[in-house]
């Protein structure tokens, strides 16, 4: 039971960028781009651009529910072109010239074939299709829609699209949990060390700022960047040993125990003075600038590379939780780090920059150990989270792979 997806659509059709909006002769339409596609297929719909689009061209490329879009032009190395969205928005839209309109026919359930393209897309199909030129990458269509999809009997596919829709609503609703948390706990960052800077600057004896630089313990390189991954020889490197940290080790709030490169045993007694130690704080100083998690307890020897900073700080004056959440979250230390980043090439946050900025820290121990707690509580509910969605994905793409295949039935 298989069948081309050509003959399972009744209109294959590109969509119509048209003209700037208000532009005479046109009437102003909602366009769909590249732009409004997720990596997971779902739309972006913040930013669906007006266009002027003249009424005869409109009324040919107007989406109906149902219809499939897919992506035809554009892409990137870690991204295949093809990816494609299920159109169920209000209003009325049509998509760009990038983009091809393909309206399912009777023979198929529209939902049954969008999950079915998605599959195609997760399997690496689009790849063979693909056709790169002066840096766009092409998705050559034609001969994409003659791959052959499970085609079961139409109240089967309505069943395995139902099943596969309420599991997007479950991974739609974490998702939003997820968000929500997130606003929460960063207008509570805010909140408190907003309301600790003013009471500071107020004279208050409740709060006091420091600088990163004072809170730092007083050992010999309490802050140190250690050196570039490349610099080091292949014989310097081991399959195993001192695990050499980079910023994939660093998520927000987060210590990634995936360790990915080693040191010899020799070489990490020349590196010992960028040793990184359980209760460390880590910051990111490229891709992803200003990432940073503190280092969980139980962590082994290992080292940190040039594209982190690693402090290490007096916990008699701070808790290094509180220096974390007050890098990761407050809004003026991100502008701050965002304005020294810009135009740096390799060292984006700078030891100046670092040791310069401010934190205010209650000068009271339990409200500071209240401050640490609501941190341990708010890290442990997102992670709980994250594993749930991550969870949640893996197995919709389990039940997706069976049920798509026909390897598993569904009972009508």
């Amino acid at each position: 039971m298989s069948e081309e997806i050509a003959n399972l659509l009744e209109l294959v059709t590109a969509g119509e960028w048209g003209n700037n909006q208000g532009t005479p002769g046109g009437v102003d339409t909602g366009v769909i781009r590249s732009a409004n596609f997720t990596k997971d297929h779902q739309f972006n719909a913040k930013e669906i651009v007006v266009r002027s689009i003249e009424e005869r061209k409109r009324q040919k490329k107007m989406l109906k529910h149902g219809d499939i879009l897919i992506e035809k032009s554009g892409g990137s190395p870690d991204q295949p072109v093809g990816r494609v969205l299920f159109y169920d928005l209000k209003g009325e839209h049509t998509c760009s010239n990038f983009i091809s309109i393909l309206r399912p026919s009777q023979q198929v359930d529209p939902k049954f074939l969008y999950y079915s393209l998605c599959n195609l897309y997760g399997r690496g199909v689009v790849k063979n299709y693909q056709q790169q030129t002066t840096g766009i990458i092409n998705l050559q269509l034609g001969e994409y829609l003659r791959e052959t999809i499970y085609h079961p009997p139409l109240p089967e596919q309505k069943k395995i699209a139902e099943i596969l829709s309420g599991i997007d609503t479950e991974i739609e609703s974490l998702s939003k949990a997820i968000d929500l948390h997130r606003k929460t706990r960063n207008a509570l960052i805010e909140s408190i060390f907003e309301d600790g800077h003013k009471k500071a600057e107020n004279g208050s004896n409740e709060w006091k700022v420091w600088s990163i630089e004072d809170l730092l313990a007083s050992t010999a390189t309490p802050m140190r960047s250690g050196p570039f991954g490349s610099a080091l020889l292949k014989e310097e490197l081991a399959k195993e040993g001192i695990p050499f940290l980079g910023i994939d080790n660093v998520r927000t709030e987060e210590f990634v125990l995936n360790f990915k490169r080693f040191l010899t045993d020799e070489k990490f007694k020349e590196l010992r003075r960028y040793e990184v130690f359980p209760q460390d704080v880590m910051i990111t100083i490229m891709g992803t600038v200003g990432r940073s998690c503190v280092v969980p307890e139980g962590i082994g020897p290992c080292v940190s590379s040039k594209h982190t900073w690693t402090m290490t700080f007096d916990h008699s004056k701070v808790a290094p939780e509180i220096v974390c959440w007050h890098l990761n979250h407050y809004g003026r230390t991100r502008t701050k780090f965002l304005e020294s980043s810009q135009g740096g090439v390799m060292d984006a946050i700078s030891s100046l920059t670092l040791r310069e900025t401010k934190i205010p820290i209650p000068t009271s121990r339990v409200f500071a150990e209240q401050i640490v707690g609501h941190y341990k509580s708010s890290h442990n509910h997102e992670q709980a989270l994250n594993d749930k969605f991550r969870k949640i994905k893996l197995l919709k793409n389990a039940v997706s792979s069976d049920l798509l295949s026909g390897r598993k039935r569904v009972t009508i």
